[in-house]
C-alpha cells in the first residue's frame, strides 16, 4: 500500500483539524493540474484533558523546489492551470470538485460558484472561515482581513500584557496603531476589490487556490509533475496566491530562503493567467498583508512594524490616504471583538460599545433542507 505519514492535532477534533485538509487535496488533484498528498484516514483520539486528532496522509515523494528557472516556471505553469481549471471545467463540474450535493451542483449551472469552500480549512493554527459569499470583495475583507487583524492585534496585547509594568498604560500602543492603520487598510482594500468585480466583465471569477503558496510548499515528484503541501484552499481571486511576492519581514527585502519564488515563477504564471494590470501592485500589497497580519499573529512585534510599513505604502498606493480614524483605541476593541468596560462619565455612551466587523450569516443564508450540500449554500 501506499506510505504514510501521521499528523496529531493536539487540541482540536477531526472535523476542526483535518475535514478542510481532506476536501482540499481532492479539490486539487481533481483539477489535474498538480498533485496534493491526500488524506488517507482521519480521527479522534481517545478522550483526554484537551482531546485532539489525527490524520494518516499519503506521503508523496517529492524533491523541493529549487531556485532553478525551469523548476520555477514549472511551479508557474501548474499554478496558471490550477487557477484556470475552475473556469474552464464550467460551473456544473467546479461544486463536483469542492465535493457539493447534487442541489447545489444543480442551482450552479449557468453561473459561476461562490467565493469560499465547502469545509473551513486552517492557516497555521488559524481555522479559516470558508462560508460561501457571491462578492470577492466582500469575501476577502470579512472573512480573511477582519480575522487576521483581529488574531494580529490579540498577539500584540497578550505581549504587552506579559511584559507591562504598573505605570504602563493598559493597551498596547502597538497594538492600537496596528487597528486604526489596518481599519482603513481593510476599508480601502473593500473599495478597491470592489472597483475591481465592477469593472471587470463577469466580476472576478472564482479560482481553487493553494492558499498559503511558498517554495516550501511545493515540490517536484519522480514524474516531474509539481506537488503541493499543505494547502489552505477555497475559491478565491488567483492573484491572492501571488501574495508572497516582494516579501520583507523583519530581515528586510532579503529574506533568504522564504518565500523561494523567482520571477521566473511569476513570468510563467503570467503567461498562463495574464495579468490584469489597473491596480494590480495596489491588490497584491492588499492580499500580502493578510499574510503579514498572519505572521504577525505568530510571532508578535518583529513582524508589526513591517506590516504598518507595508498598509501605510498601500495607502498612498491606492491614492485614498488615510482616514482619521478617532479615538484609535475603540477601532481597536471593535477588531478585536470585544466591549470596552465604559468611564465612569460615559456609561451610557453608546459608542463605546464595539461594533462585530462579522456579516450577519444568518441573515442573509439561503434557505436550506437537510441534504448534504447545505454547508455549501451558505451565500451571501
Amino acid at each position: 500500500g501506499a506510505e504514510a505519514r501521521l499528523l496529531v492535532a493536539r487540541s482540536r477534533r477531526a472535523a476542526s483539524g483535518f475535514d478542510g485538509l481532506a476536501a482540499a487535496a481532492e479539490a486539487i488533484n481533481a483539477s489535474g493540474a498538480v498533485r496534493a498528498p491526500r488524506v488517507m484516514c482521519m480521527g479522534d483520539l481517545p478522550s483526554a484533558e484537551r482531546g485532539g486528532s489525527f490524520a494518516l496522509v499519503e506521503a508523496l515523494s517529492a524533491t523541493p523546489l529549487g531556485a532553478s528557472s525551469e523548476e520555477q516556471r514549472k511551479l508557474g505553469e501548474a499554478l496558471g492551470k490550477l487557477h484556470l481549471g475552475v473556469v474552464e471545467a464550467g460551473s456544473e463540474l467546479a461544486p463536483e470538485a469542492l465535493g457539493a450535493g447534487k442541489r447545489a451542483k444543480k442551482k450552479a449551472i449557468g453561473k459561476p460558484p461562490p467565493f469560499g469552500f465547502r469545509h473551513d480549512t486552517r492557516l497555521g493554527d488559524a481555522l479559516l472561515d470558508n462560508g460561501a459569499v457571491r462578492s470577492w470583495a466582500m469575501f476577502f475583507t470579512e472573512r480573511r482581513m477582519g480575522p487576521a487583524l483581529r488574531d494580529a492585534l490579540g498577539r500584540l496585547q497578550r505581549d504587552y500584557d506579559a511584559k507591562r509594568h504598573g505605570d504602563d498604560p493598559p493597551h498596547s500602543p502597538l497594538a492600537n496603531e496596528l487597528a486604526t492603520v489596518g481599519y482603513e487598510a481593510r476599508r480601502v482594500g473593500w473599495e478597491l476589490l470592489a472597483e475591481q468585480e465592477v469593472r471587470k466583465e463577469g466580476g472576478i471569477m472564482p479560482a481553487l487556490l493553494h492558499g498559503d503558496l511558498h517554495a516550501g510548499n511545493a515540490g517536484i515528484d519522480a514524474d516531474g509533475k509539481v506537488v503541493l503541501f499543505g494547502a489552505a484552499s477555497y475559491l478565491g481571486h488567483s492573484e491572492a496566491d501571488l501574495a508572497f511576492r516582494g516579501w520583507a519581514g523583519p530581515g528586510g527585502a532579503d529574506e533568504g530562503t522564504f518565500p523561494g519564488l523567482t520571477q521566473d515563477f511569476y513570468d510563467a504564471y503570467h503567461d498562463v493567467v495574464p495579468r490584469d494590470n489597473e491596480d494590480f501592485e495596489a491588490r497584491a500589497m492588499l492580499y500580502k498583508m493578510y499574510h503579514m497580519l498572519n505572521h504577525v499573529a505568530l510571532y508578535g512585534e518583529p513582524y508589526a512594524v513591517p506590516c504598518l510599513s507595508l498598509m501605510a505604502t498601500f495607502l498612498n498606493e491606492a491614492a485614498r490616504g488615510q482616514r482619521d480614524v478617532q479615538p484609535g483605541e475603540e477601532v481597536f476593541y471593535e477588531l478585536l471583538g470585544a466591549q470596552r468596560v465604559p468611564d465612569s462619565d460615559d456609561e451610557d455612551d453608546e459608542s463605546t460599545n464595539a461594533v462585530s466587523v462579522e456579516s450577519d450569516d444568518a441573515a442573509d443564508e439561503s434557505e436550506s433542507d437537510s441534504s448534504d450540500d447545505s454547508d455549501f449554500e451558505r451565500v451571501v
